[in-house]
């Protein structure tokens, strides 16, 4: 009788232990189908990409996975020890690793029915699988173009600072309207400039008066729909010469202006420190950033309640061009204060 009963508790406990072995494979188990794929954080459908691929994953350790009309086995899939997170940050339910009868392997994240196959083993591209009635909710999956252009809008996104320029970054609205005013001086050319910026609704006009050895002269520059025009008020002409091939001119055609473009260019880059610059006698705090192998040194200076004074720039470090000598442009205002009729040529007659 005790035999019997030992024998009896033994089984029970081979039993448990048979099952237990396997309980990795059942939490994972199943057929999944790919919805999507992401490349750099971003997830665009697999439909628009025009793949198809259903991962089978068996109660035994095995399986198959089909790329469009081509299946392989699964030759092993088991649950590892390595850690991993989900796209969303959170943490999976397992982590398991799958190895293909062509000898490769890839490591997936597996949580609440969804499946993350590492493609490269480094994270950086994804196959997003799913079980049937599987909560797919979390992942903004894209359509290619709107992949594309969410890629561009972070492309042209300025990251946030705690600085003065960041502030005046985010102070510019083009659909309230920029208005900048300021003069250039390049004291080594005996040349000054007057420029006056206005920009609103994706329009951009500006002038230009040189001065140079007592010579004068102002030029007027016209932008819209992506098409920059020279303009003559007198006679009321406008003739294009040249498109806007740069998607983040396009998206912020203020960006047309020389001294506006630094700010976004140095604010994209990063790399600035702050410091101190003189000006006729007058020191200012100032944002520097450092030259590079093709670009000189900038600061851009402020007064001490914050307002944008000046914007200084160092010789060309090409030495053909450093006989032009520094630039000094002098801040009279920035503000909202648009002509909005100079943001008008329906009146003009527009040639190519």
């Amino acid at each position: 009788m005790k035999k019997s009963m030992a024998a009896r508790i033994m089984a029970v406990l081979v039993t448990i232990l048979f099952f237990s072995a396997f309980s990795a494979y059942g939490a994972v188990e199943g057929q999944y189908t790919l919805f999507g794929v992401t490349k750099e954080g971003y997830a665009v459908s697999s439909e628009d990409a025009e793949m198809r691929s259903v991962l089978v994953l068996t109660e035994d350790g095995k399986g198959s996975m089909t790329m469009d009309d081509e299946t392989m086995g699964v030759s092993e899939w088991k649950v590892t020890e390595k850690e991993a997170s989900m796209m969303d940050g959170g943490a999976p339910d397992s982590v398991i690793s799958v190895t293909l009868e062509d000898g490769s392997i890839c490591s997936c994240a597996v949580r609440n029915g969804i499946l993350e196959l590492d493609v490269m083993g480094n994270g950086e591209m994804l196959m997003l699988f799913a079980t049937d009635g599987a909560d797919r909710s979390a992942y903004q999956v894209l359509t290619v173009d709107e992949l594309l252009a969410k890629m561009q809008e972070d492309r042209n996104k300025v990251p946030e600072s705690n600085t003065r320029l960041y502030m005046i970054w985010q102070s510019l609205d083009q659909d309230a309207g920029i208005h900048l005013s300021y003069s250039e001086s390049r004291p080594a050319m005996g040349m000054e400039k007057k420029h006056e910026v206005f920009s609103k609704n994706k329009r951009y006009c500006a002038s230009e008066t040189t001065s140079m050895y007592g010579y004068s002269r102002t030029s007027w520059t016209y932008c819209q729909d992506g098409k920059v025009y020279s303009l003559d008020p007198e006679k009321r002409t406008a003739q294009q010469i040249t498109e806007i091939y740069l998607s983040e001119v396009n998206e912020r055609i203020f960006l047309m202006d020389p001294v506006l473009r630094e700010i976004y260019k140095r604010l994209k880059e990063g790399g600035g420190t702050t410091g101190v610059r003189e000006v006729n006698g007058v020191s200012y705090a100032a944002e520097i950033f450092p030259a590079s192998e093709y670009s000189p040194e900038v600061a851009f200076c402020f007064t001490e309640d914050g307002r944008f004074a000046y914007y200084l720039e160092g010789a060309p470090v090409i030495e053909a061009f450093s006989y032009q000598g520094e630039t000094i442009c002098e801040i009279h205002s920035l503000d909202r204060q648009v002509n909005e009729s100079l943001l008008d040529i329906s009146g003009y007659t527009v040639t190519r």
